[in-house]
Formats: C-alpha cells, structure tokens, sequence
C-alpha cells in the first residue's frame, strides 16, 4: 500500500476512481429523480385506487339494478298484470282461476340474466293473492310466515309495510330475511300496482336482492380495523355495508364530511366517494390514512435503503476496481514492462430470470384455465346473449361480439319459430312441460335445419333461431316448411301434446332478430283463436283491423235464448255470427280477441242468476277457459242442452212449490197492467219456454187466461162490496182503461159491468128485506 500511495500512483488511483464513481452516482442520481416520481405517483395511485374500485362496484351493482329495472317493467306493463290485481273473490276453479295461472305462466324468468335475485312476489291487495315467478299463494298468509318471511315483522307488519304508501321503485335497506327454511341477508326492492295509479294502489311487486355478492365485493376493501365502505341511496338511507371491528365512525357522520358540514372526524381517514348517474346511491370506502401510505411508506423506505446500499457498493466497487487497474497501471509506468491483461468477474445474478420464466408459466396456465371456463359457460352465454338478441337487448357497439358467439359471418338471413305447444289442460306442472320441451328440441337437432338456436320463453313457447343458407328465399321457405312438416310427423303420436309452428319473414341480419322474434309473436296470438293449421307464416296472417261482426240487439236475442234453453235458436244465431265474421271478414288475431271476450261476457250475463245442478255450474267454471271461437260455440250449445235437462228435471221436483210461488206472483202483481209471462219468468228465475210449458201442463191454462181470469175475480169482487166507478175498478184491476175493461169483463161474465153491479145490489136489497 506504501508503494501504492506514492505521488505519481496517488494521482493515477484518483483519476481511476472518479471516472468510475461518476459511472455509478448518474445512474443512481437519474434514480432518485425517477424515485421522487414514483412516490408521488404511488401516493397518487394508492389513493386513486379506491375510487377505482368503487368505480367498478358501481357499475357493476348499476348494471344489476338495471337487470332488475327492466324485469319490472316488464311485469308492471304486462296486460295480465291488471285484470289479476281487479279480482276480489278468488278461488281455486273460479273463472279468475286461468288469468292468475297465466300470469304465472308469463313471469320473466330472471335467473337467466340476474343471480342476485332470490325471488319475486305479486301481491294483490284485493283478493289478498301473492304470486311469484313459478307458483301462486290464495292468501298472504299461506306465504308469509311461511315460504318467506323478512326481517322481524310479523304477518300485520309486513301488510302494513306493502300497503301503507306509494312505492316507485323504492330500494329498502338490507335486512334479514328467509325463504323455505333458508335464512339470507337481502334488501328489498318495492313498486306499486298500478304504476300510474298512486291514489289507487292495488298491489305491490317486491323484487328480493341477495346482498351477498355485494358484501363478496366490499370486501375486497382493506378498511384495515378501522375504517368502513358502504352504499347509500339517493337520499342518505344506508342500503349496505361493512366496517372494521374497531370503526368509530358513522355514515351519517362520512356523509356530514363529504358535504363538507363536519370535518371533525374522530380519525384521519382517506375518504373515497362515487355517485351513481342511473339512481343517485353514493359508493363511500373510508380508509385509514397510515393504512392506505402505508406501501407509499413502505417503498420511501426500502428506496432509501437501497439508495445507500447501492452508493457504498458501488463506491466500493469503483474502489477496488481502480485499485487493481491503478496497481496495474502503476507497475507499468513505474517499471515500464508491458502490460497484464487483468479480466473483472461479473456477478450475474439469475433471480430476474426466474421471476420471468414463472411469471409467463402462469400466465400460460391461468389463460388456459380461463379458456376452459369460457368453453364451460359457451352454453349460457349464448342463451343470454339470444334473449337479449331476441329482445332487442343489443346495443350497436356489441353487435360484432354476437357474432363471434354465435360464429355468424358477415350479416346472414334469419328467420324466427316460434314453437308453440297445446295441451288439453290449462296449466301443466313443470316437470311435463320440461320433458316435453327437451323431447321437442332433440328433435329439431336432428332435423336437419341449417345452423340454428333453441331457447325455452317459457313452459309453452320455444323460440327457434334459423340462420338461413344463401339458396334464395324461395328455396330456403319451401325447405323450412319440409323440415317443419317432417318434425310434426316425428312428434306425432309420441307427445300428448300439440305442436305448432310460429314463422317469421325472413329478415336481414341479427339486428333485425326482435322484429322476426315479434312477428312470430303476432302468429301465436293469431293461433291461439284459430286452430286450423299447424304452421302459419306471418305472411298468412290478416294484417287488417276490421271490426268484428256483433250488434247489440244479436248480443240481446243471444241472451234471452240462453235463459230460454232454445237450442235451435242459439245455434241459428252462432251461424250467422260465424258467417260474417270468419266467412266475410277477414279479422286480425285481435279482433278474434275482441269477438271472444265479448261472447263470454254474453254467456255469462245470460246465464247470472240461474241455479241448476251441479254439472251446469261446472261448466260454467270451464267457460273462462276457452280460447278460441269453437270452444266459445260449443260451450254455448252444450250449455242449453244441459239447462233444458236441469229444467225438466226441475219440474218434475218441484210442481207445487212452483205453481204456488206462480199463484202468489200474480196474487201480488195482477194489478200491474204491463205484467207480462217473461217479467215472471224472470223474476222468479226461470226461462220464458218453461213457465210457458208449466202454465199450459200444470195449470190447466195460458198466461193471459189465467192472469184475466184472476183480474176479472177481483173485479167481481169490486162490484159487490164496494162503490168505486167503472174506471177505478178497472185500473185496480190491471186494466189500462175502461173500455178493455168492459170487453174482457162482458166476454168473460157475460154480462157488462154495470149490468153485474146492479144485479148484485138489487140480489142484495132481496136478501136485506128478507
């Protein structure tokens, strides 16, 4: 080191030694700067982060809000929805029984779209009905208490909750709730029925939302034992949340803070806040301050640390360099003898490289990983991304996503079937109606029908999805309805069910998927009424709006007919209506609607009142079940026949009853002079042909001899023992004036009234002076 040292090699080592220290202090200079940076950023992004990831549940529980917005809307405009919620006496087999049963039917199934969902009621606040997406309760009691309960109300409660305001999309704070013995943790989303209606709500609709997931997403926040995150709605009302052990803190105070009225917290928190554009809920994450610096510390920290490390090493390492090249240098210039080549070992340290090689393995591995489950859920996706294609769910910047899933090139022709099923019963139980669904599409699979998709609307209704091939129209029209015919022969016989064949134009390009979807919706309505084909294209349907072919005094003669039992008559008059409207006219599947609905309201006024044996009354119940205009014909003929059966047996029982309920009528009301056989008839309920019938076979005599005979009595009666004119004895007769009166008397008696008078009187003075 002494030789070292000397002058000319001091100079030589520190000439080395600066040049090889500056190589090192630049880098690590342009480091700290860059360090500087970095802290900042980082303080920036770790405060950032928060609202990022509020940002995300936001959106997220948004897009589930509106899932569950639209499912509303979809309920609370469906026509079904307000006859259901006019019912005041339900009962199981009544004619309200197929309107409750159908709204069932048509509930949106939201389990393909929305998990959150746990379930959703109809409650009806006339009939007291609940219904909800696979079944309907007779009474809230049945339910309440029972399948469902929510929070600690009691039966009072929760009706006093449902009923005692007006509900317009109204979210309730979670709360605990339970349903079928399963115990969860939901908040409630409320509206009420009708929507446009908020002097007169007649039910509610509650929507039940799992908090679960929310809570699942919460918890990703690390609000350490002190802080808190929660979702409040647009008026401060808390909907969820989650705190740390150890939270002092309020979110009424939070909220205080961020609307600047109170800063004085009990803690130094980082508060991170987003506000929902769709219904105003505000995201709120309150993190402690040292929690969310503490990385920001953290990496100051270990910078620093290496900072220093790095300049004594490098300082070190400049050291020994210049000393080995400095000696090297030294002994050449001292001794002048060549010079050694001296190689430096470099320290390559391998841990980047291995960081990198496992980084990528499992890149590698979570991308195959993922695409697997992708490959899993291929099956779902594509029913949710049909229903919304079909639906018209599908916005314009997603339209090239729909695509890819359903491996469609460029734009292709589409048409829409619509698979409609028929049974004998009204309402089927699930499991049939599943079968029978599954038999149907393993049968379309094997068809032979170009590139298509299947999804289930609901228990009745298949919706088919066809890609059509580039043959031309035509060709691809005469080829569908080929395979369609072969299909119905294939399930001919082996289903007890039948099927029908909803058919679309054909349309181009999946944009135009809702419009084919709803034209084969317009067909099942057309099919529904008239039943004579098993495929029918929206083409073949009448598209005008002719009315339908039912005048009031037709509607009247059909009604007195029906009280009557005058089959022959009743079926005249179905004829003609028949004619004009299916002969004549061509009507649209809503006027057939129309035709229908106003004939069973005729069937029904013409048989009010009318009591008859049992199994007339079980038709009637069956009446409010038919669906198309046959049914409507049929029912009217049988029931006639039936009520002149019930009649004859009628009077078989109950002559004497009968005749002495007739003798105390006209006993009561022959003073009326417009009393005629149909006002009695109708009154003591009974058709015009019957009494009719018991008067000439029971009585002995007509309607009007009998009435003029008993009025003609009363007259005698008149004369004799009274002193009253001609004219009033007459209108206490029932007569409208003397002269008819006179007639019939003279015609009867033999003799005028006043000739009956003075013979009675003069009979009378006889006996007096006797």
């Amino acid at each position: 080191m002494k030789q070292l040292f000397k002058e000319s090699k001091k100079r030589i080592f520190f000439r080395l030694f600066i040049s090889h220290f500056l190589i090192i202090i630049i880098p690590l200079v342009a480091c700290s700067v860059v360090y500087t940076e970095s802290v900042n950023m980082e303080t920036y992004a770790a405060k950032s982060q928060n609202n990022l990831m509020l940002s995300q549940v936001k959106d997220i529980l948004d897009g589930r809000l509106e899932e569950i917005q639209s499912i509303s809307n979809q309920i609370v405009t469906n026509k079904r929805v307000i006859p259901v919620l006019n019912i005041h006496n339900y009962k199981e087999g009544s004619p309200d029984f197929y309107r409750v049963w159908d709204l069932c039917d048509n509930m949106p199934n939201y389990r393909l779209t929305n998990h959150m969902i746990l379930e959703l009621h109809i409650f009806c606040k006339n009939s007291n009905i609940v219904i909800n997406s696979d079944s309907a309760y007779c009474g809230m009691d049945a339910l309440y208490g029972k399948a469902f309960s929510y929070g600690d109300l009691n039966y009072s409660g929760w009706s006093k909750l449902l009923y005692s305001g007006f509900y317009n999309g109204r979210y309730f704070p979670s709360t605990k709730i339970k349903i079928n013995d399963t115990s969860y943790s939901a908040f409630c989303y409320m509206q009420s029925l009708p929507y446009d209606n908020a002097s007169n709500a007649q039910g509610v609709l509650t929507i039940l939302i799992d908090e679960g997931p929310i809570k699942n997403m919460l918890e990703r926040f690390n609000i350490g034992k002190t802080g808190m995150v929660f979702i409040a709605d647009s008026e401060g009302k808390l909907i969820s949340s989650l705190s740390g052990e150890n939270c002092k803190i309020t979110p009424s105070e939070i909220q205080s803070a961020i609307e600047k009225k109170n800063t004085n917290l009990p803690e130094k928190v980082v508060i991170s806040s987003v506000k929902s554009e769709m219904n105003g809920w505000k995201y709120v994450s309150v993190i402690p301050e040292d929690l969310v610096l503490a990385k920001v510390k953290f990496i100051k920290t270990i910078t620093l640390i290496m900072f220093l490390v790095s300049l004594a090493a490098g300082g070190l390492a400049a050291f020994l360099l210049t000393y080995r090249k400095a000696s090297i240098l030294a002994k050449v210039t001292d001794k002048c003898k060549g010079i050694s080549d001296s190689g430096s070992n470099e320290d390559k340290n391998s841990e980047p490289f291995k960081f990198i090689d496992k980084a990528v393995s499992e890149l590698i591995h979570n991308n195959m990983e993922l695409e697997n489950r992708v490959k899993e859920q291929m099956p779902l996706l594509k029913a949710a991304a049909l229903r919304r294609l079909l639906f018209g769910e599908v916005q314009d910047e997603v339209e090239e996503n729909v695509n890819g899933i359903f491996s469609l090139e460029n734009n292709p022709d589409i048409l829409v079937i619509n698979i409609y099923t028929v049974t004998e019963e009204v309402i089927g139980t699930y499991p049939e109606y599943s079968k029978n669904n599954v038999f149907i599409k393993e049968t379309i699979n094997h068809s032979g029908l170009p590139q298509h998709y299947l999804l289930d609307i609901n228990r009745k209704i298949i919706a088919l999805l066809v890609v059509l091939e580039d043959t031309g129209h035509e060709l691809a029209i005469r080829n569908i309805n080929e395979t369609l015919e072969k299909i119905l022969t294939q399930l001919e016989g082996s289903l007890k069910i039948n099927v029908r064949f909803a058919v679309s134009e054909i349309h181009h390009g999946v944009r135009s998927a809702n419009n084919a979807f709803e034209e084969s919706n317009d067909v099942i309505d057309y099919m529904k009424y008239v039943r004579e084909k098993s495929i029918i294209w929206y083409s073949e349907i009448p598209k005008n709006s002719e009315l339908y072919y039912y005048p009031v005094d037709l509607e009247l003669r059909l009604i007195g007919l029906i009280k009557s039992g005058d089959t022959a008559n009743v079926k005249q008059i179905l004829s003609k209506i028949h004619e004009e409207n299916f002969v004549r006219r061509h009507l649209s599947s809503e006027m057939i609607h129309q035709l229908i609905y106003s004939m069973k309201g005729t069937v029904m006024r013409g048989l009010k009142g009318m009591s008859y044996d049992q199994s007339v009354r079980n038709e009637i119940e069956e009446l409010d079940k038919a669906s198309t205009i046959d049914e409507i014909f049929n029912f009217v003929i049988r029931a006639n026949v039936n009520i002149n059966m019930a009649m004859n047996d009628l009077k078989m029982k109950n002559q004497n009853t009968l005749k002495k309920n007739i003798s105390d009528y006209i006993e009561k009301h022959y003073s009326q002079s417009n009393l005629t056989l149909e006002m009695l008839a109708s009154d003591l309920g009974y058709s015009v042909p019957f009494t009719y019938q018991f008067f000439k076979e029971v009585i002995g005599a007509s309607f009007a001899d009998y009435l003029e005979k008993k009025r003609i009595d009363q007259a005698c009666e008149y004369l004799s023992k009274t002193n009253l004119v001609i004219k009033d004895i007459a209108l206490k007769a029932g007569y409208n004036s003397d002269n008819s009166f006179r007639r019939a008397f003279k015609r009867i008696i033999g003799v005028s009234p006043c000739e009956y008078a003075h013979a009675v009187n003069a009979e009378s003075k006889v006996s007096s002076q006797k």
